[in-house]
Formats: C-alpha cells, structure tokens, sequence
C-alpha cells in the first residue's frame, strides 16, 4: 500500500476496461499448455477445421409474430466444441458468433497464437510413431 493507494499487481486489458488481478487470481490461472498436450480430436479439429453439425435453431426475437432474430446452435462431433450463430431476419445477415470450447481446446499461457504448421508437425509425429 502506497499514500495514492494499494499497489496493483498485475493489470490486464479486457474489451477496454482496466482490471487488476490479485496473486489469487493469477494463482488460478492455467499453466502453459503446449500443443503435444492437447488431445487427439481437438488436435484433428484445429488442423482440419470443425465439422460443425447443427443442434438446434431458436427464435429469440419475433415481430409480429414473424421470426426477427434466430440463433443456431452448432456442436463439432469430434472435439465438442459449440458455437452460436445469431442471425437477423429476412437478411440472414450473420449479427454475432459465441464459440464455447473444450477444456482440453485452448492453449493457456502462450504469448502468441499456435501456427497451424506446429499443429500438422504434431499430427504427423503422433501418426508416425502409431
């Protein structure tokens, strides 16, 4: 604690607003997890894309008794891996998309993205020693 206040000890950024985490909160955090970790089917799905299978439409917004707004729930049979399209009627103009992932999907704690070339070199390693 300083005279201005107390000290923050680590500051993040997140859609545009400021927030400070506390050693508890990064002690949460998950570790590093690198691409060897991560399971088979997710490995398989960041290679060669989801093969998303439709779930289920659902109206969120009617006018007049019309659909106005409709949201698609997608699932990848592979990884389980969902997303959420919504789109706006008549256009069908895609308004926004909320993926929820797998535990095992995302990698923690890396600076920078996984270049898809890392992810073949690991499928082709696993591959070749089957």
């Amino acid at each position: 604690m300083t005279k201005e206040g107390p000290v923050p000890t680590r500051t993040t950024r997140r859609k545009g607003k400021a927030e400070t985490m506390s050693k508890k909160a990064r002690a949460k955090k998950p570790a590093v997890v690198r691409v060897t970790d991560i399971s088979e089917a997710s490995l398989e799905c960041r290679d060669l894309r989801h093969p998303w299978k439709r779930v289920t439409d659902f109206v969120l917004v009617r006018t007049k008794g019309a659909p106005s707004i409709f949201t698609r729930h997608l699932k990848c049979p592979r990884c389980t891996t969902e997303r959420f399209d919504t789109y706006a009627v008549p256009s069908f103009e895609l308004l926004k998309t909320k993926t929820v992932y797998p535990k095992d999907y995302q990698l923690h704690g890396l600076k920078e993205r996984v270049r898809i070339s890392e992810v073949r070199r690991e499928m082709f390693e696993r591959n070749k020693s089957a």
